[in-house]
């Protein structure tokens, strides 16, 4: 699965249809008049607390979503080694993730980092390319394959290297 996560677009329409639904519900059945006694209040305060009661079950299914979609991406456990640096980290990605997308979303990462000036001149003079190192051999990944077509396995160690402008 490579599809994008819910995001906050997601997370209005969630709130909308539920708002609709807890609008269908007092207006044709009248349940929270029954169960919860609001025929004291007026009807902007009915507003005010469904919509309270909106945003906390739409905070409840957003997050149930998320976590459900975080859980049947099939991740790859790697480490990135950075030739600038010498530095290694350690990351998951989905399997099927473009290793461009992986390298935007990698250095964009390190950009909010304090060495951001160095990586930003790094990218400004070269094309970031990942390559594997298995059994002392570099396979060099094309930005277009999935990290998973590319042959990324678990526990591989990865290299960053600068392709010239």
């Amino acid at each position: 699965m490579s599809g994008k996560l819910v995001g906050w677009l997601s997370y209005v329409f969630i709130f909308v249809v539920l708002y609709g639904v807890f609008w269908l519900a007092e207006n044709y059945f009248s349940l929270f008049e029954k169960y919860f006694h609001l025929n004291t209040f007026s009807q902007y305060s009915f507003y005010i607390i469904a919509g309270l009661m909106v945003v906390v079950v739409t905070t409840i299914v957003f997050i149930l979503i998320k976590r459900t979609q975080i859980k049947r991406l099939n991740l790859i456990t790697f480490s990135v080694k950075m030739n600038l640096d010498k530095s290694y980290r350690f990351v998951q990605a989905p399997s099927g993730m473009s290793a461009s997308e992986f390298l935007k979303l990698y250095f964009s990462h390190l950009m909010r980092g304090r060495h951001k000036e160095r990586y930003q001149a790094i990218l400004n003079k070269n094309f970031p390319m990942l390559e594997i190192n298995r059994n002392n051999e570099l396979i060099n990944v094309d930005g277009n394959s999935t990290l998973l077509s590319a042959g990324l396995k678990d526990g591989d160690i990865c290299h960053v290297v600068g392709k010239p402008k």
